[in-house]
């Protein structure tokens, strides 16, 4: 692992349902942090299986090994370049 190779700036963030104040909830984006990472983009592709061209984009982000980011590994939201 070479520090040098986490270039890019991504935001990590985790949904949680809350009170809307009328007996309801609703759900709302917590961040988690922001965090260098490697990105390399797996490949991409152009799906026309419903009958319109759809770009699809593979990305891999690998990251340290972070305490704050693995209880919420199933409930996890990345954004990248916004």
């Amino acid at each position: 692992m070479i520090a040098r190779n986490y270039t890019r700036l991504v935001d990590f963030y985790r949904s949680e349902n809350v009170s809307d104040g009328f007996g309801g909830n609703t759900v709302i984006n917590l961040s988690i942090g922001s965090y260098w990472a490697e990105v390399k983009q797996i490949g991409s592709n152009n799906d026309t299986s419903q009958g319109r061209d759809v770009l699809k984009n593979n990305y891999s982000f690998v990251i340290r090994v972070n305490d704050f980011i693995e209880p919420y590994l199933n409930n996890l939201s990345i954004i990248y370049n916004g």
